[in-house]
C-alpha cells in the first residue's frame, strides 16, 4: 500500500521550461558510468508533477533547477518547491526525509507550501531541522577520552587545559569523546588493565574542552538508559550543537534497559536535527558476512557517518569496504562517509588490550610490533602505510574514507605519538 505523506497537494505543475532542464539533467545522471560516481546514478522516472527517483539522487536532481513539483521518495510522495532549495542543508533535509520514509520509521514532517527555508519553518514549526555541518566532508577526526571520576577536579582542569592547547592546534574537522563501558561480559578472559568510569564524555566535551572551536562528537552507550535519562540527554547535546555515536550493548548476555534499535527510533522522531554517526567493525565482518547489511541498516535509521574501530588488519577492512561498495552500487544508493580509526600501541600490553576489545592483530604484524626496537615508531610506520593502502583501494572506488587517530594513553610518548600520526594522515589526505 502506498502510504500518503501528509502535506497538501502542490495546485501548481512545473512550467515546461524547468522541467525540460530537469529531464535533461536525469538523463545525463542516467548515463554517468557506475564506477564513476556511484552516489549520482539510479532509474528516474518523470511523473506529470514531478519525478520519481531514489533518495541518492536528490542532489542531482535539486542541483538541476526547476520549480514545484511532487517528489516521490521510497513509497511516499513528497511535495516539495525546489526552487526554494538552494543548499546542501537544504538538500539533506530531503534525503534525511525519504531515508527515513523508506525505513518506515516516524518521518519529520516536510514543508511544501512554496516558502522559503525560513518562512517554512515559522509557518510549519515541526518542519524537520538538520544538523548544522555537512558531515559529508568530514574526513579527519581525533578521538580521546574523558578523565576518570576518581580523578580531582583541580587535576582534571589542567588536564583539560593541556588537551585543549593541544587539540585546537590540529587540523580536524571534529573532536570525538569517547564513552567508556564495561565490557568484561563480552569475553571470559580477563581484561589486561582495569575498568574505571570516566567523566561524562558529553559534560567534558563542552564543559572542561569548551574552549576547543572544532566540532565535537560525543559517544553514548545506551544500554544502562531508560527512555527519559536518553532523550534528556538528547535535547543536552541538541543544545550543545554536538553530534553522536550511540552504542549498544557490547554483547547479548547483558541485562539492557534501551536498545540501540530504539534509542535510533527516539532520535530520529523526538532529535533528528541531531547529527548521528555509527560503528562499523571489520572484524565483525570477517567472522559473520554481514556487516555491510548491518551499516545500510543503520543508515536507514539515521547514521550519517560511520567510525571503525581500531584497524590493524588491512584484509579484514578491504574486504569490508569492498563489500559495501558493490552493495551500494547494486542497490543504487550512496554510501556514507567511513573514518577508519588508527591507534598507536606503545607495548605488549597495549597490544594484548587491542586484542582483548576485538581488534584483529594480524600475526605478521604482531611479530613485527614485538620485535621492533622501539614498538610505539613500528606501530606508528605500520599503521600510515595501512592507512595509505586503504585510502588509494576506496578513491578508486570513490568511498568517501577519511581517519579518525585516538589518543586513549595517559602516557605522554603515546600522547605525542597519535599527534604523529594525526599530522602524517593529515599529509595522506592533502592538509599538510
Amino acid at each position: 500500500m502506498r502510504a500518503k505523506f501528509p502535506v497538501k497537494h502542490m495546485p501548481m505543475a512545473p512550467t515546461p521550461g524547468p522541467l525540460l532542464s530537469l529531464c535533461a539533467s536525469l538523463a545525463r545522471a542516467l548515463r554517468t558510468p557506475i564506477g564513476r560516481d556511484p552516489r549520482l546514478v539510479g532509474p528516474q522516472r518523470a511523473t506529470r508533477r514531478g519525478h520519481q527517483f531514489r533518495p541518492h539522487t536528490i542532489r542531482r536532481l535539486v542541483d538541476a533547477g526547476g520549480r514545484r513539483g511532487s517528489i516521490v521518495a521510497g513509497n511516499t510522495r513528497l511535495y516539495c518547491p525546489t526552487h526554494a532549495i538552494g543548499s546542501w542543508q537544504d538538500r539533506n533535509d530531503l534525503l534525511l526525509t525519504s531515508t527515513a520514509l523508506r525505513s518506515g520509521y516516524p518521518p519529520p514532517r516536510v514543508c511544501g507550501s512554496g516558502l522559503g527555508r525560513s518562512a517554512a519553518r515559522a509557518h510549519a514549526p515541526h518542519c524537520m531541522a538538520t544538523d548544522k555541518t555537512d558531515w559529508h566532508d568530514c574526513r579527519l577526526t581525533y578521538g580521546i577520552t574523558p578523565p576518570k571520576r576518581s580523578v580531582p577536579e583541580e587535576r582534571r582542569r589542567e588536564i583539560a587545559a593541556l588537551q585543549t592547547t593541544r587539540i585546537a592546534a590540529l587540523p580536524i574537522d571534529a573532536l570525538i569523546v569517547y564513552d567508556l563501558q564495561d565490557e568484561s561480559s563480552r569475553t571470559d578472559v580477563e581484561r589486561p588493565f582495569p575498568y574505571l568510569q570516566t567523566i561524562d564524555p558529553l559534560e567534558y566535551a563542552f564543559d572542561y574542552l569548551d574552549e576547543i572551536p572544532q566540532k565535537k562528537i560525543v559517544y553514548r552507550s545506551v544500554s544502562g538508559l531508560d527512555k527519559e535519562r536518553f532523550l534528556d540527554w538528547l535535547r543536552r547535546l541538541e543544545e550543545k550543537g554536538g553530534a553522536t555515536v550511540l552504542v549498544g550493548a557490547p554483547s547479548q548476555t547483558q541485562a539492557v534497559r534501551l536498545g540501540l534499535g530504539e534509542a535510533y527510533r527516539l532520535r530520529l522522531s523526538e532529535g533528528p536535527q541531531v547529527p548521528l554517526g555509527g560503528i562499523l567493525i571489520p572484524e565483525r565482518h570477517q567472522a559473520s558476512g554481514t556487516e555491510d547489511a548491518r551499516v545500510f541498516r543503520k543508515m536507514d535509521r539515521g547514521c550519517r557517518f560511520f567510525v571503525t574501530q581500531a584497524v590493524y588488519s588491512i584484509s579484514a577492512s578491504k574486504n569490508v569496504l569492498s563489500d559495501l561498495y558493490y552493495r551500494a552500487r547494486a542497490e543504487e544508493r550512496e554510501l556514507a562517509p567511513i573514518l577508519v580509526t588508527l591507534s598507536p600501541c606503545g607495548s605488549k600490553k597495549t597490544l594484548e588490550f587491542m586484542r582483548w576489545l576485538g581488534v584483529s592483530v594480524p600475526r605478521w604484524l604482531e611479530n613485527e610490533l614485538l620485535h621492533a626496537h622501539d614498538i610505539l615508531e613500528k606501530s606508528i610506520d605500520l599503521s600510515i602505510s595501512g592507512f595509505q593502502e586503504l585510502y588509494e583501494f576506496a578513491r578508486e572506488k570513490g568511498i568517501a574514507l577519511g581517519c579518525n587517530v585516538e589518543s586513549v594513553s595517559l602516557r605522554k610518548a603515546e600522547i605525542d605519538a597519535s599527534v604523529e600520526m594525526l599530522q602524517r594522515v593529515a599529509r595522506i589526505l592533502g592538509r599538510g
